[in-house]
């Protein structure tokens, strides 16, 4: 991941059983502001679901900022995270986690049918809120499954997919694009289920 200010993508996704339904995810990487203390760059990633209707769309925007600086061997360390959701779906509020340790994903560094179990912890905060924050703690475990090729719109993309595990069943996997890193194409095993996959990828202005 590159953290040089100015860095942006664009993924433009549909939806598996919503073929009107569009799914768009741009992020930028911005100039730091302080953080715990020092300054720290934003990486600021938005998705933005549209679901067209008979009157009107139904609209769910959520943006997600990282505070973020470079760690070891290439990697990225992540001290905490802005979250607000707004639209048709969320109330505007912001929450904010401040991970205790900071994050260091090294899911990128495994070797193919490789894993690793994280171990994430921090506490939680509603802007504006007098509570006292709550503390979580969340455990899963990350597989490098395979290195696939993905055909789409003609375009075949090279993948290396990946499975994510919360007590010994996978909740999601991911096909992230070689040279980039970049997700194109996620399934996620909640109810409901949900199938999404690429039809633009623009890296830094070019399409891909």
């Amino acid at each position: 991941m590159s953290l040089e200010v100015g860095s942006s993508y664009q993924v433009r996704m549909t939806q598996e059983g919503f073929p009107d339904a569009t799914v768009t995810i741009e992020s930028i990487v911005a100039p730091a502001v302080p953080f715990a203390g020092k300054p720290l760059t934003r990486q600021i990633v938005s998705w933005t679901s549209v679901f067209p209707g008979g009157s009107r769309s139904l609209i769910d925007r959520q943006v997600s900022t990282s505070y973020v600086e470079r760690a070891e061997r290439g990697l990225v360390r992540e001290l905490g995270r802005d979250h607000e959701q707004s639209g048709d779906f969320g109330s505007g509020r912001s929450v904010r986690t401040v991970f205790d340790p900071a994050i260091v994903d090294a899911s990128f560094t495994l070797a193919r049918g490789q894993s690793l179990t994280r171990t994430t912890r921090g506490l939680v905060t509603t802007t504006g809120s007098t509570a006292t924050p709550s503390p979580f703690e969340q455990v899963d475990t990350v597989r490098f499954e395979d290195r696939v090729s993905l055909t789409i719109n003609g375009k075949t993309y090279d993948t290396c997919r990946f499975a994510v595990a919360q007590e010994g069943e996978v909740s999601s996997r991911s096909w992230h694009h070689v040279g980039t890193g970049i997700p194109i194409r996620i399934e996620n095993y909640g109810a409901p289920p949900r199938s999404l996959e690429m039809r633009l990828l623009v890296v830094n202005g070019e399409e891909i």
